[in-house]
């Protein structure tokens, strides 16, 4: 499927695949491309598979947070940052790290150390 998304959209590929950071004109595709090129193609289905997504830039994302650990209901979470800067990562760290620790308590093998 992916080889098949690089041939069909090759001059977009390209662009996306040629820049070394991400930039606001590449094309998403192990996150949504996939998915919807699949789908219309004839070769995935719809699911209903119960999900939260938190952008890690928005005011409510504590709450989220707060909220994922409490209820436990979700079979997959996604955290993103689609807003923030450089001066925002100590605020995100002190956020996140309690929230892995509770959500994630025991190492699995592949982690390192520390």
């Amino acid at each position: 499927m992916l080889a098949e998304i690089e041939e069909e959209f090759a001059e977009q590929h390209r662009t996306t695949a040629a820049h070394r950071f991400r930039s606001r004109g590449d094309i998403a595709v192990p996150s949504s491309l996939h998915h919807y090129y699949a789908f219309h193609t004839g070769r995935a289905l719809p699911s209903d598979l119960d999900y939260a997504y938190v952008d890690l830039s928005r005011p409510n994302a504590a709450a989220r947070l707060d909220r994922l650990l409490a209820d436990r209901d979700r079979a997959a979470f996604c955290l993103n940052d689609t807003r923030s800067d450089e001066a925002d990562i100590t605020g995100q760290v002190a956020l996140l790290h309690p929230f892995l620790v509770a959500c994630f308590p025991l190492p699995v093998p592949y982690e390192l150390p520390g």
